[in-house]
């Protein structure tokens, strides 16, 4: 009973906290909305006439319901994980605990550093590339952004660079269990190569420099994990 009422009691926390932060978002709309757009600031105000479309009276309204929605989830997501951890922490031995905790600590640093990666580079980079075709062509092609494509534009963005921090936090744990068997690791590089490479064409734009970039950065972290674990494997067979 005791756990229950734990549980209980730290459901109704997280659901007051869903319906405070999403009063709260919904305060700062217009702000958060503009904190999206910056990344492509430069490119969207390059003509004189700076302007989002909408073709419905009841549109810019979905947007921002769709805007605080997605900010109050990514909160919602990173009280949860508090909550939980908090809940099963002391189950957990101590080795577990560490475990769970860099665990942790990582996914939230590789989100980070993904996300700072998505607003101030790719997603220009993206939006240079696809803006590049109405001056391609003789026509006199115009392009008028609407709102909520946008949005969706940044969001599926966000959440599939979200998936990428997902992939650093599973190869770190990969190498991690794998410490005494890093000559299967060895061998299975190229079949690792081959799945980045295959993932980065099918995310990235039909542009032969992202796929490139992305398709660097996971091998990058690949043969960084595996320098790490190698030297720690040396370490531990020297001290042993």
């Amino acid at each position: 009973m005791f756990y229950l009422n734990e549980l209980k009691a730290r459901f109704f926390l997280i659901l007051f906290s869903f319906v405070f932060t999403f009063v709260l978002v919904y305060l700062y709309k217009e702000t958060l909305l503009f904190l999206i757009i910056k990344p492509n600031y430069s490119n969207l105000t390059s003509s004189d006439s700076f302007y989002f479309i909408f073709t419905s009276v009841i549109e810019i309204f979905y947007v921002y319901i769709d805007l605080v929605l997605f900010f109050c989830f990514q909160f919602l997501a990173l009280y949860f994980i508090y909550h939980l951890f908090s809940f099963i922490s002391p189950a957990l031995f101590l080795k577990e605990f560490k475990l769970l905790y860099y665990m942790i600590g990582f996914l939230t640093l590789s989100w980070i550093i993904l996300l700072n990666l998505l607003n101030f580079f790719l997603i220009p980079m993206f939006w240079n590339f696809f803006l590049s075709f109405q001056n391609s062509y003789s026509a006199n092609l115009h392009f008028e952004a609407k709102l909520n494509e946008y949005l969706k534009f940044y969001v599926s963005l966000y959440y599939l660079f979200l998936g990428y921090a997902g992939l650093l936090v599973s190869l770190f744990f990969l190498f991690y269990y794998s410490i005494n068997n890093l000559k299967l690791l060895k061998n299975l590089r190229k079949i690792f190569y081959f799945s980045f490479i295959l993932l980065s064409t099918i995310v990235s734009p039909p542009d032969v420099i992202s796929q490139v970039l992305l398709s660097f950065f996971c091998i990058f972290t690949y043969e960084v994990f595996f320098i790490i674990f190698l030297f720690k494997f040396y370490i531990k067979q020297v001290t042993s």
